[in-house]
């Protein structure tokens, strides 16, 4: 029977446990480093100026390669589309939004994902609530 020591031999092979593993805080979240992206519901863009965002919304109107976007808070943004990405939209549909922040409301648009098609509405008051917890004391759970 073996006891609880920190070395034993077994079998003439001199064996020891494994130093333990440094304690690793972890890493501050920063928004510029290429790829993160902070998830926002509408009025947290403008803390994120020229930084990467994910904004989940609905598609109120499309004009001239930028469209109209109801936020998860309600607030009124305009994603700046990226190439021909207005033909592949359609209004009243929810998508997230990958892209850059340009100002308090508007942003510039690397990619989008069709969120839900508009015959279910998205349950924006959790979203918000993520986006309170993501952005905000619980940030580390959520942030590399």
């Amino acid at each position: 029977m073996l006891s609880c020591m920190t070395t034993f031999v077994l079998r003439g092979l001199h064996l020891s446990p494994a130093p333990p593993l440094p304690i690793i805080p972890p890493p501050f979240f920063n928004m510029s480093i290429p790829g993160l992206f902070a998830r926002i519901a509408g009025r947290e863009m403008s803390e994120f100026d020229g930084k990467g965002v994910l904004l989940l919304g609905k598609v109120e109107s499309l004009n001239d390669g930028s469209a109209t976007v109801s936020s998860a808070d309600g607030s009124t943004m305009t994603v700046q589309l990226a190439g021909e990405t207005n033909i592949t939209l359609t209004v009243g549909t929810y998508y997230q939004f990958k892209g850059k922040a340009t100002g308090p409301t508007t942003m510039t648009e690397y990619t989008h994902t069709t969120a839900g098609d508009g015959s279910v509405e998205i349950d924006m008051a959790s979203y918000m609530k993520l986006c309170e917890l993501w952005n905000g004391k619980h940030a580390g759970t959520f942030k590399p």
